[in-house]
């Protein structure tokens, strides 16, 4: 690869961890970076119950990890957590677009009642050894930070890549081999770890059982393709007796990640043909027989069928698999609270295009978060005023809406309302169950993500049908891709007391100021401060002094 990567544990991507379902995880970071650089890590899809402080947002939830670049004795940080929920997750830089420079890798929480879902399949296989991990994203050979600076990003056009990788790779330089057993199946997990593109992946003459999405263990189904917006993932078993006859011949089949050309200005990806993934596509190779020994073989063993074999089974209607049923039945509780969410962007006036939540940008003016400590640390030390600060949002979002009449007026609420923004928090009370509406007034599809939640995806205006149809078992994520002009309905349960990020997993687009956060709970979190104190790792206490 060109350019600077940002590297974890002397690789790029970050090496995959595997951990084992309600174990505690201790991880603990050294920051290299040069440059005196600080950054953070966020462990995405884990609700970080009882360890908030642990959940690495800067001035969120902890200060940041401080830079050891210089120091004769390293600075060690410890972020310490029990995950509850077993599946498909990964970790990523949270300060500034490290991410993007290359600050990510793939977080595997294992379950032994994994084999349950096996059973679930109705097939008559085993899956041969671990699971195949693949992390797609795009890349980009100009750092990140010099990307924001150029004029076209300032006004609002996002950086368009130079290629798409998986795994590091580039297209037609990554390859997999099939059991040589061909009874046995394999399981793949596969994370979006983009900055902005929206992938849709396919396998050649072969269906993709899915079995999990964001965490989520579903009934089995069978596609020919599935998309997957920033930071959703997916997992799914490969059964090679069900190969299609067109190309049971073929040495290896083609594993596509094509790219949504639309949301990129201008013509889409730049480079020249020689390479599919700078023209919006990534291929690899499943080769389909036993290892070869020599390189000639290696190379000789490229697809040879002429056209895509003919798939029968469908695609999921929208981005988001609301048909997907989950395994364990799980009722929505009836809402108590009602949080709106309107999508907007503008021009400040200052020659930048920020983004807003409500009407506010969280850009360069979070007057409620401090260097000195973060968020979390003043809820555990203040006794909450929330009934002054819901009265400030209250006033802030009326005014937004007199500014703005009839935006979410055809979705009025008899509900309590929770008023925020970009710059005021929303405080949810404990136990609420909150019912949240995304209005996108953009005309770009946006990944929304909670932490320290997986919530009811209830209904898009691409399925709004969903509402009624999946009463009974809402499919359940904690990143839901929201139509370009359209709207999603979420729900989530109020269980989890914490600071989380509400926030567009586009990296660009947080750069804009698209970030807002939720103070749940803060009673609870203020009444057993003491608890949560004493949880907190010494590393990260002497971060903030």
């Amino acid at each position: 690869l060109f350019g600077r990567r940002i590297l974890v544990n002397g690789s790029f991507p970050g090496p995959a961890i595997s951990v084992w379902v309600g174990r505690p995880v201790e991880v603990s970071v050294i920051n290299l970076l040069p440059e005196q650089r600080p950054t953070t890590i966020h462990f995405h899809g884990v609700d970080q119950f009882n360890s908030p402080f642990s959940d690495g947002i800067i001035n969120v939830t902890q200060c940041s990890i401080l830079n050891s670049w210089n120091a004769a004795v390293p600075k060690v940080f410890k972020l310490s957590f029990i995950p509850r929920e077993a599946g498909t997750f990964w970790y990523h830089g949270h300060y500034s677009e490290q991410y993007v420079d290359g600050l990510y890798g793939a977080f595997i929480v294992q379950s032994p009642l994994d084999a349950s879902v096996l059973s679930s399949l109705g097939a008559p296989y085993e899956l041969d050894g671990p699971p195949w991990i693949w992390v797609v994203s795009d890349f980009f050979a100009v750092n990140a930070s010099t990307l924001l600076k150029t004029p076209d990003v300032k006004m609002g056009e996002e950086p368009t890549p130079d290629s798409f990788i998986v795994n590091g790779r580039m297209s037609r330089n990554w390859t997999v081999f099939a059991p040589s057993d061909q009874r046995r199946g394999v399981r793949v997990r596969v994370i979006n770890a983009a900055a902005m593109a929206v992938f849709t992946l396919s396998i050649d003459g072969l269906p993709l059982r899915v079995v999990e999405l964001d965490g989520t263990v579903i009934h089995p189904k069978d596609v020919r393709s599935i998309s997957l917006n920033v930071g959703q993932r997916v997992s799914f078993v490969l059964d090679f007796r069900r190969l299609s006859q067109l190309v049971n011949k073929s040495p290896s089949v083609f594993v596509r990640f094509t790219g949504s050309r639309h949301i990129y200005p201008g013509d889409g990806m730049r480079g020249t043909a020689k390479n599919e993934s700078l023209r919006g596509q990534w291929k690899g190779r499943i080769i389909l027989r036993e290892k070869p020994m020599d390189l000639d073989c290696l190379k000789a063993s490229w697809p040879n069928y002429t056209s895509i074999p003919y798939s029968p089974y469908p695609s999921p209607r929208e981005i988001n698999f609301l048909d997907a049923r989950p395994l364990k039945q799980r009722l929505a509780p009836e809402p108590t609270h009602f949080l709106p969410y309107v999508i907007s962007f503008r021009d400040n006036g200052f020659g930048k295009v920020v983004a807003l939540i409500n009407g506010a940008t969280a850009l360069g003016n979070w007057s409620h978060a401090t260097a000195d400590y973060p968020i979390l640390y003043r809820v555990f030390l203040e006794k909450p005023q929330r009934g002054k600060l819901q009265i400030r949002n209250q006033r802030r979002y009326l005014r937004y809406r007199k500014e703005n009449a009839g935006l979410d007026d055809a979705f009025a609420q008899t509900l309590p309302t929770i008023s925020g923004d970009g710059q005021t928090p929303f405080v949810v009370p404990a136990h609420a169950v909150v019912d949240v509406f995304i209005n996108n007034t953009d005309n770009g599809e946006h990944p929304i993500h909670l932490h320290g939640h997986q919530f009811f995806i209830i209904a898009t205006n691409q399925y709004p049908e969903a509402e009624y149809l999946y009463s009974y078992n809402y499919l359940l994520r904690d990143t839901v891709s929201v139509p370009a002009n359209g709207w999603a309905k979420l729900r989530f349960v109020a269980d989890n007391p914490g600071v989380w990020m509400f926030h567009c997993h586009i990296d660009w687009h947080m750069s804009a100021g698209f970030m807002s956060h939720i103070i749940e709970a803060p009673e609870v979190l203020y009444e057993y401060r003491k608890s949560y104190i004493r949880a907190i790792p010494n590393e990260q206490l002497d971060s903030c002094r």
